[in-house]
């Protein structure tokens, strides 16, 4: 019995072949990028020793409030009431609040 070697069967196994390099050289650099990945977990960037106490002479604070109804007119009134509410509430709280934007939606 002898084995031929014909066109179809070299050209089956150079096929073969380039597909198997392609897969071994795709799995060494999926491996590579996720050694790589793995090391940028362990790194800690520290700026002092040291921690201070700051004092804090601003604060942000997000108020909404919502009001629904079928008649405009009267939820425009009901959220003019709130928001007159809600200043006065803040004003009582502290008399150095300043009051920088206050939005109003309907």
């Amino acid at each position: 019995m002898t084995l031929r070697l014909g066109s179809d069967t070299i050209g089956s196994v150079s096929s073969a072949l380039i597909i198997a390099i392609g897969i071994g050289t795709m799995g060494f650099f999926i491996g590579q990028s996720l050694e790589h990945f793995k090391s940028k977990d362990c790194t800690v960037t520290v700026k002092g020793l040291s921690e201070q106490l700051v004092r804090a002479d601003l604060a942000v604070w997000t108020l909404n409030f919502r009001n629904s109804g079928n008649d405009l007119t009267l939820v425009e009134e009901k959220t003019a009431k709130d928001h007159e509410i809600i200043i006065k509430f803040l004003q009582q709280c502290n008399s150095s609040i300043i009051l920088l934007l206050f939005g109003i939606c309907i």
